[in-house]
């Protein structure tokens, strides 16, 4: 939906879409995988690039095994093609300050992620933007930067935990685990 969509995706719709996700937990691997490919190949798509980026953040490990299903199935992706791709949304200056903010934020939820060799990309990604011209990204990329420091390992895995599901996602997959 989001790769046809292209550029005309509102905001509140991209929203609606992390929503309906959240409360799916069944679909997590396959709403990552598919979301991956739909958006490695068109980082000039808002919308795309955005919801790509929250799912990243939220269920980026789960790129790290393949996917298969029935209808679908996917390669697992390697921790550094994943920072690639990250790294190629930070680096193109057509990228606005709210996907950087996005970004940024996945980073620092896969720094818990990765392996200990990858520290050093994402702790390099993240500095990268300490001097983008808008100070609400300059301030997140400092706030993260300050987080990535080995004395708050644990405090930072505590930080970036997946976001709870709503109470109502809470109540469907209660009783989906009952039947």
């Amino acid at each position: 939906m989001l790769t046809l969509a292209g550029q005309y995706v509102k905001d509140e719709h991209i929203f609606t879409l992390i929503h309906l996700i959240s409360g799916a937990p069944d679909h997590y691997a396959y709403a990552m995988h598919s979301t991956y490919l739909g958006f490695k190949d068109n980082l000039m798509q808002e919308g795309l690039v955005m919801f790509g980026m929250w799912m990243i953040g939220e269920f980026g490990q789960l790129l790290f095994q393949p996917y298969s299903s029935s209808t679908f199935s996917s390669q697992a992706v390697d921790n550094g093609e994943l920072l690639k791709v990250i790294e190629e949304v930070l680096e193109n200056p057509k990228t606005s300050s709210k996907i950087r903010d996005y970004a940024l934020t996945a980073l620092m939820k896969l720094s818990v992620k990765v392996g200990s060799s990858y520290l050093a990309k994402v702790n390099s990604l993240i500095a990268s933007q300490m001097n983008w011209p808008v100070s609400e990204v300059q301030q997140r990329s400092m706030e993260y930067q300050a987080l990535m420091n080995a004395k708050f390992n644990e405090k930072r895995k505590e930080l970036v935990q997946a976001i709870p599901l709503s109470k109502r996602a809470e109540q469907l997959a209660q009783e989906k685990s009952q039947k």
